[in-house]
């Protein structure tokens, strides 16, 4: 989901303008969160969708990596269920809590731990396009509380939490632990598709640092290479 212009073609520094949009088929809702947390440091997110691709996950997955998320919150559509039921494995390695609700809202907000705020309304959902999506971000702290306070109230008094809805599905933890280890099931599939992919992507990454002269890339690149053989 990586994206194909400049984000400052299109956004200015947080700090130098507190309210803005765009409109553009170039920005993802991932560059957008990178882009704010590079600027306020650790913080807690909450975003709301309708629904979640395997790409957005997985691009998330390396945004926490950086070590900028302290906690991600997320609610989706209940419709989407049969969707986010085949990420589940995938989401809950990723994703701290996620929420089921009737929700078509597209919210991203972001905390630091400095207590420094950002609000986006966007109308892309968690999915990868090529259309044209906007959305409005801006710093101001009323318009942060109010939203926080209403995601808040979504999550607490018209959700589920995902990891109950097995319980009302009444399909056991273990079940679904069971299936992860089976290497047969399509939940296991899914999720050993989307760990392997992730660990190409982070080996690619070391090699290219690497060859720009990182001890430690090169270090972790002679590693995999043993590690490679070993598989052999």
């Amino acid at each position: 989901m990586k994206r194909t212009a400049d984000i400052s073609d299109f956004l200015q520094p947080l700090r130098d303008k507190p309210y803005q949009a765009y409109l553009s088929n170039a920005l993802q809702v991932a560059d957008v969160l990178d882009w704010v947390l590079q600027q306020l440091g650790k913080s807690e997110v909450w975003q709301t969708s309708f629904s979640i691709s395997e790409e957005f996950i997985r691009r998330l997955f390396f945004i926490e990596k950086s070590g900028l998320v302290t906690k991600f919150n997320l609610v989706l559509d209940h419709k989407a269920t049969n969707k986010t039921l085949k990420l589940w494995a995938f989401i809950t390695q990723v994703i701290n809590t996620t929420y089921l609700a009737d929700n078509h809202s597209k919210v991203l907000l972001v905390r630091s731990q400095k207590g420094e705020v950002v609000s986006i309304i966007t109308s892309q959902n968690l999915t990868r396009g090529n259309r044209c999506e906007s959305a409005v971000v801006t710093t101001d702290l009323d318009i942060f509380r109010t939203l926080h306070a209403q995601i808040q109230d979504l999550i607490t008094n018209h959700s589920v939490p995902l990891n109950e809805l097995f319980v009302i599905l009444g399909i056991p933890a273990e079940v679904l632990r069971s299936d992860i280890a089976d290497r047969t099931t399509e939940v296991s599939q899914r999720y050993l598709r989307g760990k392997a992919a992730s660990k190409v992507k982070l080996h690619h990454q070391e090699m290219m640092l690497a060859q720009v002269g990182s001890p430690l890339a090169i270090e972790n690149a002679h590693r995999n290479l043993l590690d490679m053989e070993d598989d052999e």
